[in-house]
């Protein structure tokens, strides 16, 4: 089932909510665990210190000595710890291993101190420390997460009343749209039949001939943007019914080949056989209509226009491309912007609202379209059918 345009917007200001909150809660959190770590080292390192300078009976560390020159490792001072001889070995490999002069191993911070008859390893019990530190950074990280959540929880019904302006002013935008479409009807058809009934007493003239013309033209606008307006309608479900993409596709596209053919264009239309869809049958085919339209209008004399659908675990797939003397470099997501045409549509009919309405449907159709510019001077259009 489609979600409704209040749905979606909800969910995004939710989404987008809680990735903010997310991101500093982190920088919070990370910089409070780093704080906290950076206190356990430096407290440690200063007690070892304090150990190698002035060695202190209530502290609990042992220390190793490893002669120049030798791997051997010879235990030097157990202090309050229970530590073997072959731990103590293990746990100054070890440090050694890590290849650095600080560290942890198991609990222990330990400090490798050499000079010229070999080096001395202290290693100082922190396990207390270590595991309030750990037990610290978990409660922090839970807390914050629980409180995420909670917010969520809050943000989830608080979205529906922010949300609100922003539906209410989309709902009133379709319809003015379709109320001045209706309006706008009356006058245009009396306009064009009173430049006809002209046309019979005083003859065909250029000025009759613009005035249909320009009548013509805003009627297939306000027709336009009727369609577009009804094709993002997110709230009104439509009849969904099953059909058969590939005749639909194939319907269509004889007459453009026809088109295609009076221009000098080679037209090529594959499709798998017996594509099965449940849709709007009279949506789809506008948008293959569209799409049509358009390769035929914006590829040059000699060109080619392919078309190819097929059915794969996406959905329905239906491409097409044609040859254009024009190709977007960059911002190839401009030409689905409504009133946006390239820079090859001087001359041509249009207001730039046919990828608008393509696009519209199929994301109504819980799809999307994709434009594109290929090699070759080729300019793709696809779109995706769920």
């Amino acid at each position: 089932m489609k979600m409704t345009l209040k749905t979606k917007l909800r969910i995004r200001f939710v989404l987008l909510a809680m990735l903010s909150l997310l991101l500093i809660q982190s920088g919070i959190v990370g910089v409070s665990i780093y704080n906290n770590y950076h206190d356990l080292v430096t407290k440690s390192d200063m007690l070892i210190s304090q150990l190698y300078n002035n060695p202190s009976g209530g502290n609990r560390y042992f220390s190793v000595k490893i002669p120049a020159g030798k791997n051997t490792v010879y235990p030097d001072v157990v202090q309050h710890v229970s530590v073997s001889a072959e731990d103590a070995a293990v746990f100054a490999r070890c440090a050694l291993s890590q290849n650095r002069e600080k560290g942890f191993v198991e609990g222990y911070r330990y400090h490798i101190y050499q000079n010229e008859s070999g080096s001395k390893i202290y290693f100082l019990s922190r396990e207390s420390s270590v595991e309030m530190f750990r037990t610290a950074a978990e409660n922090m990280i839970w807390v914050s997460l629980m409180g995420l959540l909670a917010i969520a929880a809050v943000l989830t019904p608080v979205s529906g009343w922010v949300v609100k302006p922003l539906v209410d002013n989309h709902n009133k935008q379709k319809q003015f749209i379709t109320s001045a479409s209706h309006e706008l009807k009356t006058p245009l058809t009396i306009i064009s039949t009173n430049a006809q009934l002209l046309e019979t007493e005083i003859g065909q003239n250029d000025w009759l001939d613009g005035i249909e013309k320009q009548v013509t033209n805003l009627t297939k606008l306000t027709h336009d943007l009727v369609t577009l307006s009804k094709a993002e309608e997110y709230d009104q479900p439509f009849l969904r019914e099953d059909f058969s993409f590939s005749d639909a596709l194939r319907d269509v596209a004889e007459t453009y080949e026809v088109i295609a053919k009076q221009k000098g264009i080679l037209f090529a239309c594959e499709t798998q056989k017996e594509i099965v869809y449940s849709g709007s049958k009279e949506e789809v085919q506008q948008l293959i209509q569209i799409l049509l339209d358009n390769a035929c209008k914006y590829c040059p004399a000699g060109g080619i226009i392919r078309v190819e659908s097929k059915r794969n675990f996406h959905g329905v797939i239906l491409s097409v491309v044609n040859t254009s003397d024009y190709l977007p470099e960059k911002n190839d997501r401009l030409l689905l912007q409504r009133f946006q045409r390239g820079q090859n549509a001087a001359g041509k009919t249009g207001f730039g609202l046919g990828l608008s309405i393509a696009e519209a449907i199929a994301n109504r159709h819980n799809g999307h379209l994709t434009v594109s510019a290929a090699a070759q001077k080729t300019f793709r259009v696809e779109v995706v059918l769920r």
